[in-house]
């Protein structure tokens, strides 16, 4: 029984980093020009498809390549390191101009802890690792 409840959290998980990893890309594909074709969704699901498929293929070539303990650090470093892009996506795009009117927008300073905290914890891992 613990096996199956084990069995399934793993599968959870790569769902939902699969899931997460479409949607920053299907986000960042909005803003960045090379990511264009990657900002299309279905027209019928509204899904990112194509996002959704890249990262889906992606995590089946390296789970299927690199051992488990390997897979579980690489994981841990690509969720920092996606965090850390995005917080540097969102600098870039407050740059750009101001918020829409009505939408609702963070402190100033929350991407740059952000971006500074997930790239602090990306070194002392990589630090703890060497």
């Amino acid at each position: 029984a613990l096996s199956a409840v084990a069995a399934a959290t793993v599968v959870n998980g790569v769902l939902a980093q699969i899931v997460m990893g479409a949607r920053v890309i299907y986000g960042a594909a909005r803003h960045v020009r090379a990511l264009a074709p990657l900002a299309r969704t279905h027209s019928r699901l509204g899904t990112p498809v194509r996002a959704t498929v890249l990262v889906g293929a992606a995590v089946a070539a390296v789970a299927l390549a690199v051992p488990f303990e390997s897979l579980a650090a690489g994981a841990s470093a690509v969720v920092l390191g996606v965090f850390a892009a995005i917080n540097g996506l969102l600098i870039r795009i407050r740059r750009q101009g101001p918020a829409p009117a009505g939408a609702w927008t963070a402190p100033g300073w929350t991407p740059w802890v952000g971006a500074g905290l997930a790239l602090a914890a990306l070194a002392a891992s990589a630090l703890g690792a060497a």
